[in-house]
């Protein structure tokens, strides 16, 4: 899914899709996995951010400095 998400050429649906990405994965790994401990999918969320955005950052830059143009 964060390979189809990437792709999205406009930031407005790219911004949408990322945050149901991270939402639906907070409720699966939350749900699923680590239903005992709430904060677990807490700490899962914020490591999924950071990660993104040290491996994706310039991708994710490009696509909203292009917005404009």
């Amino acid at each position: 899914p964060l390979y189809h998400i990437l792709k999205v050429k406009r930031a407005k649906f790219f911004i949408i899709y990322i945050i149901l990405l991270f939402i639906s994965e907070y409720f699966i790994y939350t749900y699923l996995y680590a239903s005992s401990n709430k904060i677990l999918g807490i700490y899962n969320l914020g490591i999924g951010v950071i990660l993104l955005w040290l491996f994706f950052y310039k991708s994710i830059l490009i696509k909203f400095n292009s917005v404009g143009t």
